[in-house]
């Protein structure tokens, strides 16, 4: 009866501190990305969206292919092409799917007694299992070429070759140059001459299809960056001072280090392009506690379906191959 009692006991606490935990789990596993912080947080209009569209686990937005619109001048006499302009087509994303188990044993219910103890051993499993999962996305964001089920990061969509055969969101960038972002590579300049003049240009292009307003870097070329900028020249942000991130500042616009980031990496950002699309009816939510087959213990899942999104690939910059 005493042991019915300690588990009865257990699945009221876990279930009330997973609730809780639910509700700061976003901020602890996303918000240690510089990106999903901007997107969430600072940036004016947002961008994170919610809803459970999409059919087979795909996220589907409508993307303009061209800001050619057919535009002529009139008179007595003109004619119209008849012929409706496809503008627009579909980039369909795939939700990243995360998962992580955690496990309550049997004789850890029986060792633990008291209210008090239960909870803070709950509150323990569960800042680790989160933790966890932060390494896990961290290295995800970095990846070119995202595993099944992965969330697809920056370097998916900014890519040192846009005109590769490959398909991002079900759009092939080789044969739509509409859908391809902006590069410049440094190989063989180095960063105290060049690396100001380049980043500037690859502004300037990028500029001609958005707005830059953020810039993230691997650590080797933050550094340099400092190295080579005068102080009068670096205006920081703090916005993102406030959330701790090293960071420092291009012509106004925030620079910030992501540690994950390969080495002589520079992103250019046109944040308004990017969403953070969580599926409602499974973020943070933890499946029930089970007993595992043939055991006395038992485990539970939290679950997360979720995708990082980018609506215009061309504007957005990489700048590459960055050295001393």
């Amino acid at each position: 009866m005493a042991d019915t009692s300690v588990t009865v006991t257990y699945d009221h606490v876990y279930a009330a501190t997973a609730e809780k935990t639910t509700k700061v789990a976003h901020r602890q596993v996303f918000y240690k990305h510089p990106l999903m912080y901007w997107l969430d947080k600072v940036r004016p209009k947002g961008g994170r969206k919610e809803d459970g569209s999409g059919r087979d686990g795909k996220i589907e937005r409508r993307v303009t292919k061209t800001r050619v619109y057919g535009t002529k001048t009139w008179g007595r006499g003109t004619t119209f092409d008849s012929n409706d302009p496809e503008l627009y087509t579909i980039a369909k994303y795939r939700y990243g799917q995360l998962g992580m188990p955690l496990t309550r044993y049997y004789e850890d219910e029986l060792e633990n007694s008291g209210e008090a103890q239960i909870i803070n051993e709950v509150t323990d499993k569960m800042s680790v299992a989160l933790d966890s999962m932060r390494e896990d996305v961290a290295l995800q964001m970095v990846e070119t070429t995202p595993g099944t089920r992965h969330l697809w990061g920056p370097l998916y969509y900014v890519r040192e070759d846009p005109t590769a055969d490959l398909s991002i969101a079900e759009i092939n960038q080789s044969t739509n140059t509409w859908w391809r972002n902006q590069t410049s590579n440094m190989t063989g300049l180095a960063a105290v001459s060049h690396l100001d003049k380049y980043m500037f240009d690859l502004m300037l292009t990028c500029g001609q299809w958005g707005s830059i307003d953020y810039i993230i870097c691997s650590t080797d070329v933050f550094s340099l960056y400092n190295d080579v900028t005068t102080d009068d020249r670096i205006i920081t942000s703090n916005a993102m001072g406030d959330a701790a991130f090293k960071k420092l500042g291009y012509k106004g616009i925030p620079l910030v280090v992501d540690y994950d980031f390969p080495s002589g990496t520079l992103l250019m950002v046109d944040s308004s392009a990017w969403e953070w699309q969580p599926d409602p009816r499974c973020y943070f939510k933890w499946q029930k506690f089970e007993r595992l087959p043939n055991g006395v213990d038992k485990q539970a899942q939290l679950l997360v379906r979720a995708q990082l999104l980018c609506t215009k690939r061309r504007s957005q910059g990489i700048l590459y191959n960055i050295a001393a």
